[in-house]
């Protein structure tokens, strides 16, 4: 059954399958920021976020800082 997937996923993984799969999409928008120019709300709804909003909170929660700032950031360590 699904419950039961979702037990064993997160008993081998060590943690939830959403934390899984919102770490996974937090890793490619820390892509896409880096050599897309692309805006951040495209970026959210290509990594599979539903809303920009929720993506940005995501975001920090996984990198500190939020998607702008995280741009911003990377783009100084690239010049």
């Amino acid at each position: 059954s699904e419950s039961r997937f979702l037990h064993l996923f997160k008993e081998i993984v060590g943690i939830t399958a959403i934390a899984y799969k919102n770490k996974l999409a937090v890793m490619q928008a820390s892509q896409l920021l880096q050599s897309e120019d692309r805006n951040i709300e495209e970026i959210s709804v290509e990594c599979g976020f539903s809303s920009s909003v929720y993506f940005r909170r995501v975001f920090k929660e996984y990198t500190g800082m939020n998607p702008k700032e995280y741009r911003k950031q990377i783009n100084r360590y690239l010049i």
